[in-house]
């Protein structure tokens, strides 16, 4: 009786929506509605600010400590931990006060290995911080610990602790998988930064685009063979953003993502910016544009070319990496757009 107790306790403990609770009372704010929608420490430090977030990321930590502590103060079985903690963490993911949804687990999954096996989490959190501090992806921390959890286990306890590492590959592959649109979007270079602030990005950008146009233009990447590119890629989010239309995706006037383009396509719709977006210097982008379709006597007719709405953006701003600027890539294209608007 005492074992289903504490099981059902983990559980209820481990559904307390903190961040909601949190943001609601103390902001008035949903963090289901902001940011990645997401109700845990991550998104609730970038919606709600830094002194909350480290109070959500704080209590879902304790809330997986306390019920595996619970369970070893009852003198129950190891096995028990492991049922215990697999229990509250599936609480804080799949929470009975929000219809079953909730966080991703990684903050809970800390508290209850903190109490199993703290050599190991105190060597994952000097990791995780010097990934995010590197490379400014808290996501990317967040699965490179995970995956490392069982590692680790396996290294410093080798095979004395065999239910620990079972239970370490169990969670840290969930947490995985309860990553995969971060995945996602970290191959498509467009996950969120972490930001030292504490101030949303997203809400900074919105800011930002809150004046939208309604526009057409094509996006140029001035590699080694000029080709149009469709959505999918930081450039054309930013400038989707502004209320553009990428004319190679709605029109299919390209294939695949980025080739060869149909020149006669162009010519018919005449967006009504080209953007290029530069890979080295803007003289070596022009000299490829050259040889490649400026030279066409057609090219003269598209009105983006005759009223200077041909831009080159630079790379240093646009061209993705870890710690692109992408406020200040915002902020560049409306004075671009103010400009010849």
């Amino acid at each position: 009786m005492i074992k289903l107790m504490v099981i059902i306790f983990a559980y209820f403990m481990g559904s307390i929506p903190t961040g909601i609770i949190l943001g609601k009372s103390l902001k008035g704010i949903d963090i289901r509605e902001h940011g990645s929608k997401n109700t845990g420490a991550t998104n609730a430090y970038r919606v709600l600010g830094t002194k909350i977030g480290i109070m959500v990321l704080m209590v879902d930590i304790l809330k997986g400590s306390i019920p595996v502590l619970v369970a070893r103060v009852l003198g129950l079985t190891e096995i028990y931990f492991v049922i215990v903690g697999i229990v509250v963490i599936l609480g804080h993911t799949f929470s009975v006060f929000l219809n079953f949804q909730g966080g991703k687990g990684v903050a809970t999954s800390t508290g209850v290995f903190f109490v199993l096996i703290p050599k190991v989490m105190m060597i994952l959190v000097i990791l995780f911080i010097g990934i995010v501090y590197f490379s400014r992806y808290i996501s990317l921390a967040s699965i490179i610990s995970a995956g490392m959890m069982p590692i680790l286990v396996l290294a410093i306890y080798g095979s004395k602790q065999k239910i620990i590492f079972l239970f370490s590959v169990l969670i840290g592959s969930y947490v995985i998988y309860k990553h995969k649109t971060n995945i996602h979007r970290l191959i498509n270079g467009n996950e969120n930064l972490y930001q030292e602030k504490g101030i949303s990005m997203e809400n900074k950008i919105n800011e930002i685009v809150k004046d939208k146009l309604e526009f057409n233009y094509l996006l140029l990447f001035a590699t080694s063979k000029s080709v149009s590119a469709k959505d999918g890629n930081i450039t054309s989010d930013i400038i989707n953003g502004f209320g553009g239309e990428n004319i190679t995706t709605k029109y299919q006037i390209a294939d695949e993502e980025s080739k060869q383009f149909s020149f006669e396509k162009i010519l018919e719709i005449d967006p009504k910016f080209i953007f290029v977006q530069t890979m080295g210097s803007v003289e070596k982008a022009k000299e490829r544009l050259e040889k490649d379709i400026i030279l066409n006597p057609a090219w003269s007719s598209l009105s983006a070319v005759k009223e200077g709405r041909f831009i080159y953006l630079p790379k240093e701003l646009f061209l993705y990496k870890p710690n692109m600027k992408f406020v200040e890539a915002y902020e560049y294209m409306r004075e671009l757009l103010e400009v010849i608007k």
